[in-house]
């Protein structure tokens, strides 16, 4: 494959699958395991969208009902420890997490599940991360929410609806915690949780098992109202640094981890 500079790179829009209702957010996964990514958004009225890509430039769509006014965050993962992607959608409501569980038939098909458990009220529900943060080989999901960061522990969807989920609590922190990143910060194979709130950005330290620890830094922002958070390599150097976009003309901040995982 011959690189191109940026002169040469050309971008052409290609006819929308979807334009019946605004869209909040936007997950991407290889849904079929079939090598092409497809896509599922979260919109205002008209519940989850899923667009299954068949690798030839089309798509084919599943709708899925929510009953929400809005639904806002969304993620994929393998919530019942079967090999397949389902689907999981906050909303503005602030009602519980809407779970998408994916048949394990040929045909991708998602049926809403009981989520008992899942619930995030009162206020809005944010973005959303699929992960196995206590160290049980099932996943976990770390949602955040107009009250701040909640995380909630998956048992793989075994035995009784009511017990598939239970909330784990979790350090005192700000409110609105919009976007939440989990990755592995000190290179210690559990992932950590970076997230931004209207109290800044927080890093929590992912201890095994249940525990997090609040990583304290000069450099981290504490104050301030931050809407956006990402861990991203900016150096190469294998450390992850941070990025946070912030409210009320903060802008976008950018800051080089140069002590976690020494």
């Amino acid at each position: 494959m011959t690189s191109l500079s940026a002169k040469e790179m050309r971008f052409t829009q290609l006819p929308s699958p979807f334009k019946d209702a605004a869209c909040d957010d936007v997950a991407v996964a290889d849904i079929e395991s079939d090598g092409d990514l497809d896509i599922a958004v979260s919109t205002g009225g008209k519940g989850v969208q899923v667009f299954v890509n068949d690798g030839k430039a089309a798509f084919r769509r599943i709708e899925l009902a929510t009953e929400n006014y809005e639904d806002t965050g969304i993620a994929f993962g393998d919530v019942n420890h079967n090999g397949r992607l389902d689907i999981v959608a906050s909303n503005h409501p602030g009602k519980n997490l809407r779970l998408f569980m994916c048949s394990a038939k040929g045909a991708v098909s998602y049926d809403g599940r009981h989520t008992e458990g899942l619930e995030v009220s009162p206020g809005i529900g944010y973005r959303i991360v699929v992960a196995d943060f206590n160290g049980d080989r099932f996943n976990d999901m770390a949602v955040g929410t107009a009250s701040g960061l909640r995380l909630f522990l998956g048992n793989g969807c075994r035995g009784e609806t009511g017990n598939w989920w239970r909330e784990s609590s979790f350090p005192k922190h700000g409110s609105h915690a919009m976007q939440v990143t989990a990755r592995d910060l000190n290179n210690d194979a559990r992932p950590d949780l970076s997230f931004a709130s209207n109290a800044g950005v927080s890093v929590f330290l992912n201890e095994g098992t249940e525990g997090f620890s609040k990583y304290s830094s000069a450099g981290i922002p504490d104050k301030g109202e931050f809407s956006g958070c990402c861990l991203f390599d900016w150096e190469g150097d294998g450390d992850l640094d941070l990025a946070g976009s912030g409210l009320t003309g903060l802008g976008v901040r950018f800051y080089r981890n140069v002590a976690i995982g020494e």
